[in-house]
């Protein structure tokens, strides 16, 4: 609800970044209070419910005019000067959801909205700084010393140093990531496991690593353990590390970080049919190749995340490219990217700005309509550049799929990151015969149906496709 007296320029930058939230609200209702220089005029175009007040009576009025009209259940009062943040009205909504006693909710504004351009490009200066003075010389000690490099830099979202990496890494910690919470497609913590898989594409490695489950605490379960290694897997990570392994917990190091997986664990004795399953898919992960089409824009320390999860839900694989690709090692033409052998149909852009060097690049896939922005053009956009690897009926939010090819074989890995079981029909555009593999035991499923996914709660399974075996010429079949 926004009340405006002749709000101006402010108010049309408040009413365009709310058409812009992501979620959207219910309803933007405008109560204009006697205004006379025509501002809400273009309101109703914008989607909005306009009430006008021929006599102006004060915001408090307009604001009480507005509550008699609106339908929601949460009513967000924003004053027509305020330009709200993307995921303003996510988090409001997200803490009544959380909390169902909450009568109301304060918030604050920004009076000086450049702070946070002028802190972001400050951290980029000491990020490039340190990747020269501190990445780059230990990567070229350890190359020189045949030692290969692997860790993690400080934020879940830094792509830029992962190139000093031979093993690109990250780590989820402090249980940043669960099960059943938004944090599994939400904020920068969500994007690290991309992060460091895109790197090992696109500089050409071999295995990236996870350091997970660190300090994740006494109270974490097999079953947490098993999800957070599944979300890791079906985002491309190949080399799960547990963090502080330790053998011993006695004394004070009980509480020291606090230790998570070891042979004090409860579970222990099933870790190894664990390690076996994780050696399995972060097999596929390793020796094949990853089939994909579309690709983010990233920047050396920013992930963008909306525009990700929308495409996770609705089952489009991406990765994540660091701008300066574009100018240093991307080859860039009319049908897309391509780059390590990965071929995108498709940018999108979810309010990352490119960098300078990066704007012949965005020229070139401007003028081919291959730029997707997140989220004016939507999935439709990507679907008509990129297409659709896999189809559910119905669809499954709950979903993630990693598909790779190795040696002429198509692996679909399906992980379902919910707790609700899943049955769907599935269609995938690879061809050929088509069989069903539990990875936790290791053997073929044949009595699943080849057009079926069936994925109990956080369950994985994987689809092998084999192309048909052509027939050698002239060859005659052998007897019996």
């Amino acid at each position: 609800i926004v009340p405006v007296h002749n709000g101006g320029e402010d108010f049309q930058t408040c009413l365009k970044n709310l058409t812009r939230a992501d979620p959207a609200p219910h309803e933007i209702i405008v109560v204009s209070d006697g205004e006379t220089d025509g501002c809400s005029n273009g309101a109703e175009t914008a989607g909005a419910k306009v009430i006008r007040l021929p006599v102006a009576g004060g915001p408090a009025r307009a604001r009480n005019v507005g509550a008699r009209v609106a339908t929601g259940n949460v009513l967000l009062f924003i004053d027509s000067d305020v330009a709200i943040y993307p995921d303003t009205i996510g988090k409001v909504a997200a803490i009544f959801e959380g909390d169902p006693g909450l009568a109301a909710l304060l918030g604050s504004y920004d009076d000086e909205p450049g702070a946070l351009r002028q802190r972001r490009a400050f951290h980029r200066a000491v990020q490039a700084r340190l990747e020269t003075t501190y990445y780059e010389p230990l990567h070229r000690w350890c190359t020189a010393h045949g030692v290969s490099l692997t860790g993690h830099p400080a934020r879940p979202d830094d792509l830029g140093p992962l190139r000093h990496f031979h093993i690109p890494g990250q780590d989820v910690v402090w249980r940043y990531v669960l099960p059943g919470t938004p944090s599994a497609l939400e904020g920068p913590e969500s994007t690290q496991a991309k992060c460091s898989s895109s790197a090992m594409i696109h500089l050409g490695r071999r295995r990236n690593a996870n350091e997970f489950c660190g300090a994740f605490g006494h109270q974490l379960t097999f079953d947490e353990m098993k999800w957070l290694a599944d979300w890791l897997l079906v985002r491309g990570v190949n080399l799960l590390i547990p963090h502080a392994f330790y053998y011993s917990v006695r004394g004070p190091r009980i509480d020291e970080r606090p230790p998570d997986v070891g042979p004090h664990s409860p579970w222990w004795d099933g870790f190894g049919a664990f390690a076996d399953y994780a050696a399995r898919l972060g097999g596929i992960n390793t020796e094949g190749r990853h089939v994909c089409e579309v690709a983010v824009l990233g920047l050396a320390d920013e992930l963008p995340w909306r525009a990700a999860r929308a495409l996770f839900e609705g089952q489009i694989d991406f990765n994540y490219l660091e701008a300066r690709h574009l100018w240093e090692d991307a080859a860039v033409a009319g049908d897309g990217i391509r780059i390590r052998g990965m071929h995108y149909r498709a940018l999108v852009l979810d309010g990352v700005e490119p960098p300078p060097r990066a704007a012949a690049a965005i020229a070139t896939l401007e003028r081919a309509r291959r730029l997707v922005r997140w989220p004016e053009d939507g999935l439709v956009a990507i679907d008509r550049l990129a297409g659709r690897d896999v189809r559910l009926a119905p669809v499954h939010a709950d979903v993630r799929f990693r598909h790779v090819l190795r040696d002429g074989v198509h692996y679909y890995a399906f992980f379902n990151e919910g707790s609700g079981d899943v049955r769907a029909d599935v269609q995938v555009a690879a061809a050929g015969a088509r069989l069903w593999f539990d990875p936790w035991r290791g053997t073929a499923l044949p009595d699943a149906g080849i057009g079926r996914l069936e994925l109990g709660r956080h369950e994985t399974r994987v689809l092998r496709v084999a192309p048909p075996t052509p027939a050698r010429g002239g060859a005659r079949p052998g007897p019996g």
